[in-house]
């Protein structure tokens, strides 16, 4: 984040550039007025859960840049790279709009398969929530309820859904957090994608 920069100055410059780069191609008014109010205001002024919620927003980025065919997805259970979604989207290079030419879209079925999938997976972590019980499923059950593993990636251990590894159960809470934040920002970009709503910020998912 760059309330976490070391040099306020360097951030707070980098800050006018993005928002510079995003009027000049005029992206500026397809933000939602929150995001333009966060990208206006100075470095260091934000509340600390405002930086936090919005680093998370790139795995929604992510999302978007995977429907488009500019980047492939991390595994369900990694984090993306920024730099490399932002290197995708040829963020503040002058030449971006030459991505109108090479994006294209996936097909509906694709974007509902992985739905259907996030779905899956963020129904789980819920249940978890809810009871912290594995499932002790064989694994022929579990690839009915994510789909096979050789086209979604989903890992399984000890019967259940795995992350990072480990069971659900073994998981540390800092590693759980993680998880859940991952699959609640994708889940709410795919949403969209599918026209959930108008408005990003106005995607809820269902518990």
């Amino acid at each position: 984040m760059l309330e976490e920069d070391p040099d306020p100055q360097a951030a707070e410059e980098f800050r006018a550039e993005v928002v510079e780069w995003l009027q000049h191609h005029g992206a500026w008014p397809e933000a939602e007025s929150e995001e333009r109010a966060l990208l206006a205001a100075a470095v260091g002024s934000i509340p600390d859960r405002d930086g936090i919620r919005t680093s998370w927003r790139g795995e929604g980025v992510a999302v978007l840049v995977w429907a488009l065919e500019l980047a492939d997805l991390p595994p369900y259970d990694e984090t993306v790279s920024s730099v490399e979604v932002a290197s995708s989207v040829r963020f503040l290079e002058e030449d971006a709009e030459s991505i109108k030419t090479t994006a294209k879209l996936r097909s509906l079925g694709e974007i509902e398969e992985y739905a259907a999938f996030l779905g899956s997976v963020y129904a789980r972590i819920i249940s978890f929530d809810d009871r912290r019980e594995l499932s002790n499923k064989d694994d022929a059950t579990l690839e009915r309820i994510f789909g096979p593993s050789e086209k979604t990636g989903v890992k399984f251990v000890a019967g259940d859904l795995a992350f990072g590894g480990r069971s659900l159960t073994e998981a540390p809470a800092s590693l759980l957090d993680e998880f859940r934040s991952i699959v609640i920002e994708r889940f709410t970009a795919v949403n969209w994608l599918l026209g959930e709503e108008e408005l990003y910020s106005d995607i809820t998912l269902d518990t």
